[in-house]
């Protein structure tokens, strides 16, 4: 049997207090019984008094059973004249906790039965037990329609279902704000992920460029410290160079990191393809050679592409530096209608016979990120031909 008609759910203050308010109507009841009535009339009375206050005091754990039980309690204060109000308030507060508690239609469909039940037991029961049913009948029957308690039901069923219409907005209100709260904490983690993710590409990208030049400066010095000074001098002094560039490569990561979150400002380093040149010289320094080529007609990038294609270039040049083992490498540049294509190739030592070896470093997981990030994409992987080739395609046109 479902739930609401035999209700199984624990003891709560709300049963205490329906005990303690049944009691209390008893007690009331009791004082007010007539005075003069006793034998069966008195016990008929008594008998009506209780079960009105047993429906009210057990209400909330059997809703439909206590409807039954106060109606009857109603019933027999019309054929026993017992005293009205408090099988009335027993019917009251019985179809209300009906309605508050069973899903509606299973409520209406009671209330609906009690509703005629009452009715037509109003009308028909005789006034009390003196009078019996073939004198009431004979004399025309009692047709006194109890509109007040009719009354009662339809209020009482009326009032809980509101009530209850009333709780199930409140705590679908509730579920939407657990939901909206979740969601809210969920694109707060998501975002907070992402900006983890672009600090590390940005600081990864301000440092690691030029600390590979460092590292190569560095090895010519301690190779031609003792036989050729001056060569060393000035490899030490592309390695001053290059630390100051990567210092201000972090400051300028910093600076872009504690901007306001009101600023208009760009919320990364400024770097684009306007640096591009300098980047060759600098990988000059070096020993790598890098051959330019650009097609098309150049013009200025939307800023995330620019800068990210200026990213893939470097971080490509960088990679061709440390692992190719060569000397010289490719960048071509090609400005079309809505896109913008880059190639960079090199003739070293590529990646094996795979570009699996390739994908897991933090430079090659950035380069694919940045591309993504503004809408394109990048493929790398060795040539057929021998080296290494990454190339990327980018938008060119600023979205409406």
């Amino acid at each position: 049997m479902r739930t609401w008609f035999f209700a199984r759910r624990a003891w709560s203050r709300w049963d205490t207090l329906d005990v303690a308010l049944a009691v209390g109507l008893w007690l009331v009841g009791v004082v007010m019984l007539p005075s003069g009535v006793t034998g069966p009339p008195r016990a008929w009375q008594e008998a009506v008094l209780v079960a009105a206050c047993a429906a009210i005091a057990c209400r909330r754990r059997w809703p439909i059973p206590t409807v039954a039980v106060a109606a009857t309690a109603f019933l027999g204060q019309v054929a026993g004249a017992s005293p009205h109000w408090v099988a009335t308030t027993a019917l009251t507060a019985t179809t209300y906790t009906l309605a508050t508690t069973v899903p509606r239609h299973v409520a209406f469909a009671v209330g609906a039965v009690t509703l005629a039940v009452v009715g037509a037991g109003g009308t028909l029961l005789p006034r009390s037990l003196e009078q019996s049913a073939l004198r009431t009948l004979l004399e025309g029957m009692n047709v006194r329609i109890p509109l007040l308690e009719l009354t009662v039901i339809v209020t009482g069923v009326a009032a809980g279902d509101a009530v209850r219409h009333r709780r199930a907005y409140l705590a679908a209100v509730e579920d939407r704000a657990r939901h909206a709260e979740h969601d809210r904490e969920r694109e707060a983690r998501r975002r907070v992920a992402e900006e983890r993710v672009r600090i590390a590409r940005d600081l990864h990208d301000a440092v690691s460029h030029q600390l590979a030049l460092i590292h190569v400066h560095a090895g010519v010095a301690s190779h031609l410290f003792t036989r050729r000074p001056d060569q060393a001098a000035a490899a030490l002094g592309h390695v001053r160079t290059a630390s100051r560039a990567a210092l201000d490569e972090l400051a300028g990561t910093i600076d872009a990191l504690r901007q306001p979150d009101h600023t208009t400002g760009p919320v990364e380093p400024v770097a684009g393809l306007a640096r591009l040149r300098e980047l060759i010289v600098a990988l000059a320094t070096a020993g790598l050679r890098v051959d330019l080529t650009i097609t098309g007609s150049p013009r200025g990038l939307p800023a995330v592409a620019d800068g990210a294609a200026y990213r893939i270039i470097q971080e490509a040049l960088t990679n061709v530096c440390k692992h190719a083992r060569t000397g010289s490498a490719r960048v071509s540049l090609d400005y079309r209608t809505s896109e913008f294509h880059l190639v960079v190739d090199d003739d070293g030592v590529g990646a094996g016979t795979t570009a699996a070896a390739w994908m897991t470093g933090h430079g090659t997981r950035g380069m694919i990120e940045r591309a993504a990030t503004v809408g394109g994409w990048v493929a790398l992987g060795p040539r057929a031909e021998g080296g290494f080739r990454v190339a990327a395609v980018l938008p060119a046109a600023e979205e409406d």
